[in-house]
This record gives structure tokens, sequence and C-alpha cells, in this order.
């Protein structure tokens, strides 16, 4: 539940980690053909991401994806790494956030838009979150603006480049209308 999944385009198949087994959370990768119905385990990599569930997580356009925060066995995470497949190994690399990395986050939206990341919504540490962070993956410089407070919100970019957030989990109930949030 709750893994890290992306399609790596070049491979033509989906690429799964992290995420919640039973009771564990586990460090394995896993990629599947879609035609197949294969599955393969991919080699995880020596210093990726601990192990989480929820991560915030957008494919980057060139066959990788963005991992934003998440939660760990006792801690939410503010990290953000960059994730590739090469043949079968997963690859990760941390990307330093300055001055010092936003909010912690679980179940946030990640976006990739023209300018860089956006983050919005999420939860952190009991409370909804209604920030929105902007992050440039060239120099890990981030702005923090407002949003809707919602957790595991849908994002998506539109062709005028505005992205819109909707749906998700608002304090008593699912959140249904449409926020649009300049990149």
């Amino acid at each position: 539940m709750h893994a890290a999944a992306f399609w790596h385009a070049s491979s033509s198949r989906i690429v799964v980690g992290l995420g919640e087994g039973y009771y564990q959370l586990p460090e394995d990768w896993w990629a599947i053909n879609p035609a197949t119905k294969a599955w393969k385990q991919l080699a995880a990599p020596a210093n990726g991401p601990k192990p989480r569930k929820a991560p915030a997580v957008v494919a980057d356009g060139t066959g990788g994806a963005w991992i934003y925060g998440g939660q760990g066995y006792w801690d939410v995470y503010s990290d953000l790494w960059h994730i590739t497949v090469v043949g079968d190994a997963v690859q990760a690399k941390e990307l330093s956030l300055l001055p010092a990395p936003p909010l912690p986050l679980l179940r946030g939206c990640l976006t990739q838009t023209a300018k860089g990341l956006l983050l919005a919504g999420g939860e952190t540490f009991y409370r909804l979150s209604d920030e929105v962070f902007r992050i440039d993956t060239a120099s890990g410089k981030w702005t923090a603006g407002k949003g809707p407070a919602s957790a595991g919100p849908v994002c998506h970019v539109r062709a005028d480049g505005q992205v819109v957030v909707q749906l998700g989990q608002g304090y008593w109930q699912w959140t249904q209308a449409p926020v649009v949030i300049a990149p």
C-alpha cells in the first residue's frame, strides 16, 4: 500500500517501490511489464531513501521520478529524491533542499512544471497542510505559498501550465472543488 510508482518509458514498465506491506516498510523495488504481466525484482539503490509509505511521487518526463517525504516507522520525512532505473537497477540521488527542507509531509501532491516541482497539500504531524512549495530541481531552492488544506489530492498540469489540485481528504469530508495554482 501507498507505494511510490511511475512509468519507465524506455523499458515500457511500471516501477513500484517502497510502500507498506504486512506491518513492515519494504525497501525493495519491482517493475511490471503491462503487456506480459511479468514482474521482475530490481536491484535496490545502496544509499537510497529510507523505507517509507505515502511519499509524493511524480514522473520526471525522462523515465525517472521525484519522491518527496512519506512516513517511516516513526518519522515523517522532508527529503527529496530523484529515482532512475538503469537496466534492472534502481539508482537514487538525494537533492539537498535550501535553505532547509520544507515541511515533513506524507500523501502530498507533487507535479512537475516548466518551472520545477510543485508540492501541494499533504499531511504533517496530525494536521492537513495548506502549504504549496515550489522547488527548483537544479538548485534545490524552494519557496512557499498557500493552497487547499487537503491530504492525498489529485494534481494535474493543464496545457497552459497551471496546476489543478482536486479531491483529497479534508478535515471532515472529501474536498471536491478544484483549486488552480500558478506554477
